[in-house]
């Protein structure tokens, strides 16, 4: 049990979630070309709904690629597990969180920490969207502040994207769009990748596991 809590410890989470970003670093690359490409390309045309639909659907897809990738790769993926279920993990987590911030902040926060590795759980056991949810939950149990931590640290410096792209918007707008948009989606993709240093720390440690992590 104690060797189990200490993969949990922020230091531990942190190694593994910069272990993955490095190891991906090809998918990364790619998703933050596209999808800044994407954003920058919507943010001048000045239609922002459908800036923000697109770039939903287009990031949801890079994220559960990304997820499905890593998961083959450590081998903690069942065989013949659709990768289509996390789309609608994602939808349904996403709205839940957002109804908890837009009531009351806190309960948001809460289940997007316990949440967390929903979409890790959905795409490596087949689980449907509730019962990935629910053992998210169930397997986030006593390791709330560790991964709430990591989290923080991943996505609070987004909150730098905004002030930047703020300074330079007036003057430089195209800049102001691209910098943006690529701190955002280089964001994004450190929080999945914290997902899953969250999901693969309650795994038994394989040696494939420990060769991906070296």
């Amino acid at each position: 049990m104690e060797a189990r809590d200490s993969k949990f410890e922020i230091g531990a989470l942190l190694a593994e979630t910069i272990s993955l970003l490095v190891s991906n670093w090809w998918r990364v690359t790619l998703t933050v070309a596209v999808l800044t490409g994407i954003g920058t390309w919507m943010d001048l045309r000045g239609d922002l709904r459908s800036s923000n639909i697109l770039f939903t659907f287009v990031a949801m897809g890079f994220q559960i690629w990304i997820t499905d990738s890593v998961l083959t790769r450590t081998a903690t993926k069942q065989p013949d597990v659709r990768s289509g279920r996390g789309f609608g993990v994602i939808l349904v987590s996403q709205l839940g969180i957002l109804l908890g911030l837009i009531l009351l902040i806190i309960p948001g926060v809460i289940v997007f920490v316990r949440w967390s590795m929903a979409l890790p759980i959905a795409l490596s056991s087949g689980a449907g969207v509730t019962d990935s949810m629910k053992r998210s939950w169930q397997r986030s149990e006593g390791h709330f502040w560790p991964i709430f931590c990591l989290l923080m640290l991943v996505y609070v410096p987004l909150l730098g994207a905004v002030v930047v792209a703020g300074v330079l918007a007036e003057q430089a707008p195209v800049l102001s769009s691209i910098v943006m948009n690529a701190i955002l989606t280089l964001g994004l993709a450190a929080g999945w990748f914290a997902s899953l240093a969250t999901f693969l720390a309650g795994e038994p440690r394989t040696a494939v596991l420990q060769e991906v992590f070296a």
